[in-house]
């Protein structure tokens, strides 16, 4: 899979794109604007497979139906948060996290935000390739403000990385989850949509953890390694807690779009 790169780009140089464009009808809030522009480079999207930044790549398709999925149980459940999280590892969560956030900027009156709460092993960052990925725990501890944590796209899409791995990750969760530094994230953004990327349910409690303070948690297995016993045990713990929003199969060989999707 590969992106095409800008015209004009000068030899040996990576390709820059932000694709920061706020409609005249939707002008930034001030707390937007203290916001950091996040910088994206065409070439290390495409080595990422993050398809629905600049939707260059047929792929990108896949993930806006998931959107379209997804926003109307948004919108018949009132959901405001959104966990997403798998069976194990390798399971491409943390990529469908993030094309699903940008996949929602493109709605330009949506405003989202995108937190790596996989403490244990964050990976947003790397794959965005930040200049400088953030301090979740500093964030999460009021350490940090915003604007020190935090990056846009666009006008509608704030995106929290982390660079290092959190000691006591659970026990962060669970005291930050309720915490005011959210609620104030949340109301100065004036977010629709809160996505946590998450740990794997069954390697870590990190995700059964924060279950009671999110709306709904979308599954993703990987079609061939994930077994489904596991998905099967996923799917009951959610249900149980009536959370689960819908499951999605990546790295479906068969569907040519890459993902599959049952809700």
């Amino acid at each position: 899979m590969a992106l095409s790169e800008s015209e004009g780009t000068a030899p040996g140089r990576e390709p820059a794109w932000s694709g920061d464009a706020s409609p005249p009808d939707l002008p930034l809030r001030q707390a937007w604007r203290d916001l950091p522009e996040l910088k994206l480079n065409v070439r290390r999207l495409a080595q990422a497979r993050i398809v629905s930044a600049t939707r260059q790549d047929p792929t990108h398709i896949a993930i806006d139906m998931l959107r379209t999925r997804l926003m109307d149980a948004i919108q018949k459940n009132g959901w405001k948060t959104l966990g997403i999280t798998s069976p194990g590892a390798r399971c491409g969560k943390t990529t469908l996290a993030i094309n699903l956030a940008f996949s929602l900027s493109q709605q330009s009156d949506f405003r989202t935000g995108l937190l790596d709460l996989d403490l244990r092993r964050p990976a947003i960052g790397r794959l965005l390739r930040c200049e400088q990925p953030g301090d979740i725990e500093a964030y999460l501890r009021g350490y940090r403000d915003m604007a020190q944590s935090l990056v846009r796209h666009r006008h509608n899409l704030a995106i929290a990385t982390n660079a290092v791995p959190v000691p006591g990750a659970a026990e962060l969760l669970v005291e930050c989850m309720h915490g005011e530094v959210i609620a104030q994230m949340r109301q100065a953004l004036d977010l629709d949509l809160l996505i946590y990327d998450l740990p794997p349910m069954l390697l870590a409690d990190d995700a059964l953890a924060v279950l009671p303070g999110i709306d709904a948690m979308l599954l993703v297995a990987a079609a061939g390694e994930t077994r489904l016993s596991e998905i099967d045990a996923c799917e009951r713990e959610l249900s149980q807690h009536d959370k689960f929003a819908g499951l999605v199969l990546n790295k479906c060989r068969y569907i040519p779009n890459g993902y599959g999707y049952r809700g």
